[in-house]
């Protein structure tokens, strides 16, 4: 949608052309009221005019919008990709359960030296839409037979395959017209009734080989009697094997049951997921397409506007841009309407030669025209965190992170997605010497994963964007760091102080906007509340949405020595009231602080409880200067990488 609106229309065309034969009027016209009135008409239909293009792109972008959002289009893809995948899941449930039967059959048939046989039936498996000509559906059949050969013919079987062939492709054209979750479903409630269908055949094979002995020696004289015995014996050890096979598979049922209703539900999650992010971004695109029009129909009115002052002053009319969202008074008119001229990059060329000349009362009514502000009114100011990153930049980052990555775990593919360039390289090569380079994005991940797991803590990654992407201001006053809005570096004292006003308990959104922070004496008030917005969607949990003040306190301790960092951790995470001494427990937090420890990660762990217990298991709290007593303690503490503030420039 973003390329869309760089698209132009046809209102730069449309007011050039007014301008050029408003301009030619004499003087001596614009002073007659008749004229006045008639180019007050004529400004009345040029505001039709340019209002019915806004229209027109309005129906046009509504129609792109249905179709971005459409379920063919957006989500049809990825849902078929997800019902693939676990239908493949259920295929191997299939196969397994299959396997588990002959397993058992093979296993009872060599005990009781009698093999079990089945016939070849076909029994109504699902018919799964992952099937490829290598491998093709499993059909077996569970009817036990007693006599030693099977008894199904070749051409009955074939006449039956070929049947459940052509099934199967009447199936899969009308699975292309089900939604997904349907789908799926369907494919689920297959395999159980599948599993349902061997066990209830075993079970009839059961019950009719129970009652094959009675009918064996229910008639006969004595003689007949001890012959049909033993002719009788072979079925009995069938009809027990067969009743063994049965409990057996039953049991497997069961088991395997249970495992579809998982994949059944984590699929339908996932579906539900995505429509539901489906419709989140159909009323997010539908929001801002009302905002651009707003803008659009804004500037038309501004330019309108401007015009009907110049009737009133009985001047010629200011050369102006009037593209799709943009609108700027220009130092020099335009010679003739370019095929650009309604893009936003050209908008943003003209409006770099001169600023918008709006009289203040202009700006601060609305227009007379319709109920639309004008579009100085309209224009937000872009808080600028660093040189590249704005505050609402940072701000939709986060959302997106939080979004693929709610465990905070964010992999090294979505990384190199949603971290860009820009957000750094300018603000991180402010003051390089020749002699080192900016990071590429990739380094830049392996910087934050030094442990190689694949996976970062996004919490870190915004944090060191927020406030050391460039080197930190030392040694400077707060008067001097606020004039330029710049935070100096995070001393213990600002660690202390903001800890002290945070409190320990957990904090709502309302507690937490109102709390005072270290870098609210070095910024102004806009971006104080920026940098706390930003802060608060990091950091709170969005099951309670309550924030803890540990855990923003504990990523704000790196440091570029991480010894001095692990020291500030001692300091900040201990109690109020044993300041610099904290417990087992809380040490064990403290080095499983970040959702990518190796913990976290099923990593060999040099700082688990087993090994702080041998440690320091006699001790009931211990400070920073017991562990570096301790050689194996002090060894530990400088290979600590939980601490170490992150570089985003390198030696060339």
């Amino acid at each position: 949608m973003g390329l869309y609106w760089e698209r132009p229309d046809d209102k730069q065309a449309i007011l050039h052309r007014f301008q050029r034969s408003f301009d030619s009027l004499p003087a001596s016209m614009r002073v007659l009221p008749a004229c006045k009135a008639e180019l007050h008409l004529s400004l009345d239909a040029l505001n039709e005019v340019l209002h019915r293009c806004i229209a027109l792109r309005d129906v046009e972008a509504r129609g792109l919008l249905d179709t971005l959002t459409s379920t063919t289009s957006f989500m049809r893809s990825w849902q078929t990709l997800v019902c693939q995948g676990f239908t493949r899941l259920l295929q191997a449930e299939v196969d397994r359960y299959v396997f588990a039967m002959h397993i058992f059959s093979f296993f009872l048939g060599a005990v009781t030296g009698e093999p079990l046989r089945f016939d070849d039936g076909e029994v109504d498996m699902p018919l799964l839409s992952m099937n490829t000509p290598d491998r093709p559906t499993q059909s077996t059949s569970v009817a036990a037979d007693a006599s030693p050969s099977s008894s199904s013919g070749g051409k009955p079987a074939k006449e039956k395959r070929t049947a459940v062939a052509k099934k199967g492709h009447k199936a899969v054209e009308e699975q292309s017209e089900k939604i997904a979750e349907d789908q799926l479903a369907e494919v689920v409630q297959g395999v159980l009734n599948g599993f349902s269908s061997i066990t209830d055949k075993l079970k009839a094979a059961v019950e009719a080989q129970g009652k094959a002995p009675k009918r064996a020696g229910g008639g006969g004289s004595g003689g007949n009697s001890s012959t049909s015995n033993s002719l009788a014996a072979p079925a009995v050890i069938l009809a027990i094997a067969t009743a063994k096979c049965y409990g057996f598979m039953e049991a497997e049922r069961a088991a395997a049951a249970s495992r579809v209703a998982a994949i059944h539900s984590c699929g339908r999650m996932l579906l539900k997921e995505a429509e539901a992010h489906a419709r989140k971004m159909r009323t997010r695109m539908e929001a801002g397409l009302l905002k651009v029009m707003e803008q659009e129909a804004a500037a038309a009115n501004t330019a309108v506007y401007i015009l009907r002052g110049c009737v009133e002053s009985e001047k010629k009319s200011p050369a102006m841009h009037l593209g799709c969202t943009t609108f700027a008074v220009l130092q020099e008119r335009l010679p003739r309407a370019s095929p650009s001229a309604g893009s936003a990059s050209a908008a943003l060329v003209c409006a770099s030669r001169m600023p918008m000349k709006i009289n203040s009362t202009c700006e601060e009514r609305c227009s007379f025209l319709t109920d639309v502000p004008l579009l100085a009114q309209l224009r937000e100011p872009q808080l600028t965190l660093h040189p590249g990153l704005t505050a609402a930049r940072l701000l939709e980052l986060v959302q997106q992170l939080r979004c693929v990555a709610p465990d905070y775990q964010l992999s090294r593919f979505d990384f190199l997605l949603l971290v860009e360039g820009s957000d750094y390289a300018e603000a991180a090569a402010v003051g390089l010497d020749a002699a080192h380079m900016v990071k590429t994005r990739e380094e830049l991940f392996s910087t934050f994963d030094p442990q190689c797991t694949g996976f970062v803590d996004w919490r870190d990654v915004v944090v060191h964007l927020l406030f050391w992407v460039r080197p930190p201001t030392a040694a400077t006053t707060p008067a001097a760091a606020t004039a330029q809005n710049e935070i100096r570096d995070i001393s213990l004292q600002d660690l202390l102080d903001t800890r002290a006003n945070l409190g320990v308990c957990g904090l709502s959104k309302e507690q937490f906007f109102d709390m005072s922070f270290f870098f609210d004496r070095y910024l102004d008030d806009a971006l104080v509340e920026a940098y706390t917005h930003i802060l608060w969607c990091t950091f709170h949990d969005a099951t309670n949405h309550i924030l803890q003040p540990y855990t923003l306190l504990g990523f704000l301790c790196a440091d570029p020595q991480p010894i001095r960092g692990v020291q500030k951790a001692f300091r900040i995470l201990s109690a109020p009231n044993a300041e610099g001494r904290i417990s087992l427990e809380e040490m064990d937090s403290l080095c499983h602080l970040k959702a990518t420890s190796e913990r976290r990660m099923a990593q060999l762990d040099p700082c688990c409880r087993m090994n702080l217990r041998l440690l320091f298991g006699t001790a009931a709290t211990c400070s920073f200067e017991d562990v570096c007593a301790s050689p194996i303690g002090r060894k530990m503490l400088n290979h600590a990488d939980l601490f170490r503030r992150r570089q985003f420039f390198k030696r060339k």
